[in-house]
């Protein structure tokens, strides 16, 4: 990420390196154009403008005006970048600022300046942007009173150009933006069957919707096989859970790939061989931009009564109960539950009837924007074991622990690395709560890959969540860990394009 211009008329500041060149030209012309103001912005247009004017007021500064003719000429710019496979404030077309602005025919301004980024999307692209000081004092120079925004996916990601100007009159196409719209949720989700078996399996596969709707279909999975059910093509839009039933043994997961409130990203988890009567998760978080939310399925003839009780890290138990109808999904917002704001929190699950439970959890974390999604734990355990993890870079990893009992336990955690040296830390989790170790500030564990084991002294659940920015993108994900170690372990995703 990189660019940034300023200029006034007769000098032009090029901020991003070290260079000041000083160019005579001619006044422009004072004339104004007469159109009414009617500011045409996409979603992701609209959100750079929100945070821009977000990170002016928390400077004491006052809001820019979105205008028209500059938000064209960002648009264009951005897409001129792309079409012609450059990237920086020079165009081989349209020459430097200067020739742009004057070709563009804008008039009536005394102050002109302009950052360009590329970026996965617009949250990292602004962090980016505001970490740098000479682009932070573009969007927080207190002369520039109007804004233009041109975001244009690219090869590699969004090319995004900002269009500051200081206009003397405001011209009539600038006005104040418009709160950036909701983005409709977008969510594709894939059933992921694995045959091992040397003979051909049939698969019965029934998606129960949250309105009660049930749809049973039935494939057949050839021998050492992976198979993928699209549930958009198969059953168009909607919630829902999903049971799988085989003649021979078979492996599922579920892949699932969103933009959901703005934040995009991926999740998949293993499924369930058995509904239970208890499920547990250590993970949960539910302020800032954190969405946590609890999903059930009921595959009874009855319905269910479910009893959550979230735990915190100060000890306190929130209860809450619902009734889930019989054969359908049921989604708990845990965000929404009284006592429940804006703290980390673990749960713990209880039906009358064996029922299916897992977490979902969505998020902007530190400029890093996705979900995650895991089964839960059928019950707490002494050992449990986390193969994956990392620090370096732009990776935070955590361990999440949730302790549900009326006594306290003794945790040891045995963090492995590649070269076979072990790092270990031993924490007290209090009576029926949540406990978090940020493995990244342990002295030993700096920039490595790490592997988890759990050992406590009375039975707990052990999850990690692992938040990343790796290669261009954004995201996260979480799993419940391993009770034991196997000799065997079979995946049922898996793509390489």
């Amino acid at each position: 990420m990189q660019g940034l211009a300023r200029w006034r008329e007769g000098t032009i500041y090029l901020v991003a390196v070290p260079i000041l060149v000083l160019i005579a030209v001619l006044p422009w012309a004072v004339g104004m154009p007469s159109v009414q103001a009617a500011v045409n912005v996409s979603a992701e247009e609209a959100r750079m403008l929100e945070l821009v004017n977000q990170a002016r007021n928390a400077a004491g500064l006052p809001s820019l005006l979105v205008d028209q003719q500059l938000t064209d000429f960002a648009r264009s710019y951005s897409q001129e970048m792309i079409q012609y496979n450059f990237f920086g404030h020079e165009s081989p077309v349209s020459g430097g600022l200067q020739q742009r602005i004057q070709a563009r025919g804008i008039k009536g301004w005394t102050l002109a300046g302009e950052n360009i980024a590329k970026a996965p999307n617009v949250e990292v692209a602004f962090q980016a942007l505001m970490n740098s000081p000479s682009h932070r004092q573009n969007i927080l120079r207190p002369e520039f009173n109007c804004i233009g925004v041109g975001v244009v996916p690219g090869p590699g990601g969004l090319y995004i150009t900002q269009e500051f100007m200081c206009f003397s009159p405001i011209p009539p196409t600038a006005e104040a933006p418009a709160p950036p719209p909701t983005p409709a949720a977008n969510f594709d989700t894939f059933v992921l069957i694995m045959n091992p078996n040397g003979a051909t399996a049939r698969v019965e596969v029934t998606f129960q919707g949250e309105n009660g709707d049930n749809r049973v279909f039935t494939y057949q999975v050839g021998a050492y096989s992976r198979f993928t059910v699209p549930a958009r093509e198969t059953v168009g839009r909607g919630s829902f859970s999903v049971r799988v039933r085989s003649d021979l043994p078979v492996l599922a997961e579920r892949s699932m790939y969103f933009n959901y409130a703005g934040k995009r990203g991926g999740s998949d988890s293993i499924g369930t061989p058995n509904p239970s009567n208890n499920w547990f998760f250590a993970e949960g978080y539910t302020g800032g931009t954190f969405d946590t939310w609890i999903l059930l399925q009921n595959p009874n003839e009855s319905g269910a009564a479910v009893t959550l009780s979230f735990m915190r890290p100060d000890g306190r138990v929130v209860t809450h109960q619902v009734t889930v109808p019989a054969r359908r999904r049921y989604t708990v917002h845990v965000d929404e539950i009284p006592g429940l704001e804006s703290t980390d929190v673990s749960t713990q699950v209880t039906s009358d009837l064996p029922i299916v439970a897992e977490r979902a959890m969505y998020f902007n974390f530190g400029g890093r924007s996705g979900g995650h999604n895991t089964i839960g734990a059928l019950s707490p355990r002494g050992e449990w074991y986390l193969a994956e993890g990392y620090t370096g870079g732009a990776f935070d990893l955590y361990v999440l622990l949730v302790n549900p009992h009326a006594q306290e336990s003794t945790v040891s955690l045995q963090f492995m690395r590649p070269d076979g040296n072990r790092v270990e830390r031993s924490v007290r989790l209090a009576a029926r709560s949540r406990y978090t170790v940020h493995v990244d500030e342990i002295p030993g564990l700096e920039s490595t890959d790490v592997s988890t084991q759990v050992t406590a002294s009375l039975p707990v659940v052990a999850e990690l969540a692992e938040y990343f920015n790796f290669a261009g993108v954004s995201d996260g994900n979480s799993s419940v860990g391993a009770g034991e170690p196997s000799t065997d372990w079979y995946f049922a995703e898996g793509c390489v394009l």
